[in-house]
């Protein structure tokens, strides 16, 4: 299962503690840019993994993303581009389901 994760000082600590026990490639560290707001970080994330993931037929193509940390979904806009059809708000952010 890949796993993205928005870097911040205590994000990296997890990722370091991670690297070991995931396959090359199934744990990205996402950067924040400067000033970036924390819903376009957001943003960016799903528009990344939809490109490397959301293909149908391939083998890590995917239909739920389990987001921690944020208590908003993303736009109705980019939620319809993407293909999203539901949220579920969860103790721990929500999850968005194709």
């Amino acid at each position: 299962m890949p796993v993205w994760i928005i870097a911040s000082p205590l994000n990296d600590h997890a990722v370091a503690a991670l690297r070991s026990k995931f396959e090359d490639g199934h744990l990205t560290t996402l950067l924040r840019l400067p000033n970036e707001r924390s819903a376009d970080t957001l943003t960016r994330a799903l528009i990344a993994i939809d490109e490397h993931h959301g293909g149908e037929g391939q083998d890590d193509s995917y239909e739920v993303v389990e987001v921690y940390g944020a208590k908003e979904p993303p736009s109705n806009k980019l939620s319809s581009e993407l293909g999203f059809r539901s949220f579920v708000s969860t103790h721990y952010g929500f999850r968005a389901q194709k």
